[in-house]
């Protein structure tokens, strides 16, 4: 990152890097001089060699893996589920399906390469077709990575009366120190979502405010999961939003190694 920016400008590249998938050539510039610009190196070449293989195994492509990638270079495919699956391992408590559709996601915004940066499903098949072909790219992801590093977990919890059980990934048992020796290899699944650098921009409606890029913006309006919600009447909903969004936080770091401790006794 570019020291002499300001923090404004530093925050849309942030933004602007997180939320664009790069092709391969570009994202391995940013380690130019890192002692881990090798070890990336290496980590995408196991999963091309992995995403190949499957390749040669299969002969009528009409899994959903295929269709989502097809006529994309193999390095980007691998590049996508890598920085996806580490990213997903550092937040935690993040299940297969949901993993795999994030990869799924953006392999669709890259191969589609949609004028504005982001991807919007157009019917209910792609989504289905995003997540299954996801969960593969996990798949081959988690073969490539050094053992010790992600597993899946089952969990299983009783919901109503009913039995239900969820794969999540999970940090394996050599991922932290994997993580102490090389800490900038994980910067390379940071998100748009992660703590701004400067304030954010104010909201007045559903849209426009909170992160400062267009492409941000447009995929993280107010309501989520109901983008067309009406605007609420006076200021005091945006007024009482715009304040809590401008006030700095830090992370309690003992609180937080409790809760590590305490997430990895899970059943």
């Amino acid at each position: 990152m570019n020291e002499l920016l300001n923090p404004r400008e530093r925050q849309l590249q942030i933004e602007l890097d997180s939320i664009t998938q790069l092709s391969t050539n570009a994202f391995m510039k940013r380690f130019e001089g890192s002692s881990n610009k090798a070890v990336i190196s290496t980590m995408i070449e196991n999963m091309v060699v992995e995403i190949e293989s499957f390749h040669s195994e299969v002969v009528r492509k009409r899994a959903s893996f295929f269709k989502i990638t097809e006529g994309m270079e193999h390095e980007d495919v691998a590049l996508i589920g890598l920085r996806v699956a580490l990213h997903s391992l550092i937040v935690g408590n993040q299940t297969v399906v949901t993993v795999g559709s994030k990869i799924g996601r953006a392999i669709s915004q890259k191969r589609t390469d949609s004028s504005d940066g982001v991807y919007y499903y157009k019917t209910a098949e792609s989504e289905k077709e995003n997540g299954a072909g996801g969960i593969k790219v996990l798949d081959l992801v988690l073969k490539s990575l050094p053992k010790g590093i992600m597993g899946y977990r089952l969990i299983s919890e009783t919901v109503n009366g009913k039995r239900k059980s969820t794969y999540t990934i999970t940090q394996g048992t050599k991922f932290e120190e994997f993580m102490r020796e090389h800490d900038d290899i994980f910067g390379m699944g940071a998100s748009n979502k992660m703590p701004m650098v400067c304030l954010p921009d104010s909201w007045d409606s559903v849209y426009g405010g909170g992160f400062l890029s267009k492409k941000a913006k447009e995929s993280c309006p107010l309501v989520k999961r109901l983008p067309k919600h009406d605007k609420p009447q006076g200021d005091t909903i945006f007024n009482s939003i715009n304040h809590l969004q401008k006030t700095g936080y830090r992370v309690n770091q003992q609180m937080f190694s409790v809760y590590r401790e305490l997430d990895k006794l899970k059943p």
